[in-house]
């Protein structure tokens, strides 16, 4: 999944002149250097520009990577067993994150951010007190065990180990 996110992330470096937020599990995966975590999807957010006025461009940009889109409202795009999907990058306040603070990355010819352990924990115990998660989507569980691993390695890094 992470390979599939920095084709998307180059382009829409070099074609949007954005600077992508990797979000989600696939982040936090990446962030943890864990293979645990097993995400079902990517989740990217965006100025909300792209999705709204550069949305034709972003659309012929994801064709172009060979994905279909399946949601419009949603912006949820599948190419075989990777899905990926859009949101506004809206976070910066929610949850107590400064994306001020968010990490810079450059991987595989892309460049993109990355939210902290610490901001993330802040956004999973935000997720926990979302109705909508609980009920429908029935990510409390996920959402806890994701909270205990991002503890972990926060106490890992106060205290090194070897």
């Amino acid at each position: 999944m992470y390979d599939s996110f920095c084709a998307v992330a180059r382009r829409i470096n070099t074609e949007l002149s954005v600077l992508p937020l990797l979000y989600g599990s696939v982040g936090l995966q990446r962030l943890l250097q864990s293979d645990s975590l097993r995400p079902d999807d990517i989740d990217i957010l965006l100025p909300k520009n792209c999705l709204e006025e550069d949305w034709p461009n972003l659309l012929c940009l994801m064709r172009g990577e060979g994905y279909a889109l399946i949601d419009e409202h949603k912006h949820v795009f599948r190419r075989g067993a990777v899905e990926i999907s859009f949101e506004v990058n809206d976070l910066d306040g929610y949850a107590g994150i400064e994306l001020s603070e968010a990490l810079s990355v450059e991987d595989q010819g892309a460049s993109y951010t990355l939210l902290n352990l610490k901001q993330y924990l802040a956004l999973y115990k935000e997720f926990t007190r979302d109705r909508y998660r609980r009920r429908v989507k029935r990510k409390y569980r996920s959402d806890r065990e994701k909270i205990c691993m991002i503890r972990q390695a926060l106490r890992n890094q106060k205290h090194p180990t070897g």
